[in-house]
């Protein structure tokens, strides 16, 4: 140990092993310059060979030796002797669990058994064999039964290619050799050998292609043609020389594959393909595509009826057959009461009015009566029973009710 100039080391011990205040080989503290006591223990118990003057052992009572480490490698704060942190060499802390709070022998420290809470296992698998990923210790995917699970990865989360679902390889870069910080693989910077960045843009913003990120090129032209303002180069206005917009669509909404807009399919929501025929072949004059006439070639119109309104089987509008049958019931009258002409048992239709227009009571839709040809009957009372001054045949007033007729 270094001595000071007045020969006295930092502990205050001579070269001859005296210290400065007691004059003796211990100083006050009652320990020599090597850190013992008369007993020959140092200030934590244990003597030169290590051995602790209670425990006899390398080990005092809390389990900690000379050195300050336990029989495990750890010290009082946790860390490992050697890894200096707060698990061993394989991965086990100062209790003898791993990360995954798996013990040496397989069992979880909270469980007390060999899955944990989630129900897997030191492996990272549950009682059927599988990880949490659904593979087996074989690597293969319980439903797909083969490396790889229905999305396309394997156990470690690669597809075919050896991407992960990000795009990027186990070192870190995706398929154009950039990592997730944008440096390029090779050269090391924001560009690659070509001076394109990991979107693929050059420093002035353009791709390969000369186009930016919103898709338009130095003259201000997406690949269609369109300005940024939705004009056409060529035509200078909203669609192209074919009749498309810059999102691909004609005026009625339709692609150039017959798609529509809304409805990502070949008909609009009124029924209608990019040519203006609905699903029977009709424009929305019922004219047919083939025949140009309000009937098809089969003989039926855009509502599926014949010049004598039968559809193809032979039923009518109100789903009535030719001989007068009804397609439910079977007879002439339909299940509310009501022939293939809108009428029931005794000639009234579902608003009370006979064929010529009458009601029970012979007045006409206009209020006037079939024979008297007013809004009076042939005994002075109107559609509603009340004579012109209010009353009924009962002689009650009605005095809710004009009965004034001009």
């Amino acid at each position: 140990m270094k001595t000071k100039k007045d020969g006295y080391d930092i502990r205050g011990f001579d070269i001859d092993g005296n210290h400065k205040v007691t004059r003796k080989k211990y100083g006050e503290d009652g320990y020599n310059e090597d850190g013992y006591d008369k007993y020959g223990y140092d200030i934590r118990g244990f003597d030169i060979d290590g051995n602790h003057k209670v425990t006899r052992k390398k080990y005092s009572e809390d389990g900690y030796g000379k050195d300050g480490y336990n029989i495990r490698g750890f010290d009082r704060k946790g860390n490992h002797r050697v890894t200096r942190k707060k698990y061993d060499q394989c991965g086990y802390n100062e209790d003898g669990y791993d990360r995954r709070g798996f013990g040496i022998d397989g069992n979880h420290r909270i469980t007390r058994n060999r899955y944990n809470e989630d129900g897997y296992d030191k492996d990272g698998y549950n009682e059927d064999g599988y990880d949490i990923r659904g593979f087996d210790r074989e690597r293969n995917h319980k439903v797909t039964r083969n490396r790889y699970n229905e999305d396309g990865y394997d156990q470690y989360g690669y597809d075919k290619d050896r991407y992960d679902k990000d795009g990027y390889d186990k070192e870190g870069y995706n398929i154009r050799e950039f990592d997730r910080g944008g440096n390029h693989r090779v050269t090391r910077n924001q560009y690659n050998e070509d001076e394109y960045d990991k979107d693929g843009y050059n420093e002035d913003g353009y791709d390969q292609y000369g186009y930016d990120k919103d898709d338009y090129n130095e003259d201000g032209y997406n690949i269609r043609g369109f300005d940024r303002k939705g004009n056409h180069r060529v035509t200078r206005k909203k669609y192209d020389q074919c009749g498309y917009n810059e999102d691909g669509y004609n005026i009625r909404g339709f692609d150039i594959e017959g798609n529509h807009r809304v409805t990502r399919k070949k008909y609009d929501k009124g029924r209608y393909d990019k040519d203006g025929y609905d699903t029977r072949g009709f424009d929305r004059e019922g004219n047919h595509r083939v025949t140009g006439k309000k009937y098809d070639q089969y003989g039926y119109d855009q509502y599926g009826f014949d010049k004598d309104w039968y559809n193809k089987d032979g039923y009518d509008k109100r789903g009535f057959d030719r001989e007068g049958n009804h397609r439910v019931t079977r007879k002439k009258y339909d299940q509310y009461g009501y022939d293939q002409y809108g009428f029931d048992k005794d000639g009234y239709d579902q608003y009370g009015y006979d064929k010529d227009g009458y009601d029970r009571r012979v007045f006409g839709i206009d209020g006037n009566h079939r024979v008297t040809r007013k809004k009076y009957d042939q005994d002075g009372y109107d559609e509603d029973g009340y004579d012109e001054n209010g009353y009924d045949r009962k002689g009650n007033y009605n005095v809710t009710k004009d009965h004034r007729y001009d």
